[in-house]
């Protein structure tokens, strides 16, 4: 009864009469994953050796994967190393034996960006978007509900 529930946010605690209700309601139920976007490279964390000059002369690869629930094909990734000003074009590739059916993509999009590695340590964070198939991206700010679910659902640009 608990798994797989979006409800608002004002729900918050799982007792309520009004939790109760919603959990119950087959509109709340979640069965597609919305379009969202992974950093892997850098890992959180992750540190850069400053005195390695292979590593200070070469591309620095920002990568990660993205997934579109309904079998949705991600059409589009980008990144962005200055808070969302200016947006970086990504290369997609999908996996060589993807699950497919038809035009439906039920697999990750895997992603990467090459970029200058000054570039990446003047920045303080790293933004990702992608967009699907019917032109959703993600939002630019995500509400978590009680179950820790977003309650964003791609929007359209």
């Amino acid at each position: 009864m608990w798994d797989n529930r979006v409800v608002p946010s004002f729900i918050t605690e799982k007792d309520s009469l009004s939790a109760k209700a919603l959990f119950h309601n087959p509109d709340t139920s979640c069965n597609e994953q919305v379009l969202q976007s992974i950093i892997c490279r850098p890992h959180h964390g992750e540190t850069l050796d400053l005195t390695d000059q292979a590593l200070l002369s070469s591309p620095f690869r920002v990568e990660g994967f993205a997934y579109s629930g309904g079998g949705l094909k991600v059409q589009k990734v980008e990144i962005s190393l200055d808070e969302g000003k200016e947006w970086l074009y990504c290369f997609r590739r999908y996996p060589h034996n993807s699950v497919r059916h038809g035009t439906n993509y039920f697999t990750w999009c895997f992603w990467s960006c090459e970029v200058d590695v000054t570039r990446i340590l003047e920045c303080s964070e790293i933004r990702v978007r992608a967009w699907d198939a019917t032109k959703n991206t993600q939002p630019e700010e995500i509400t978590w509900n009680i179950m820790r679910y977003s309650l964003e659902v791609a929007e359209l640009i």
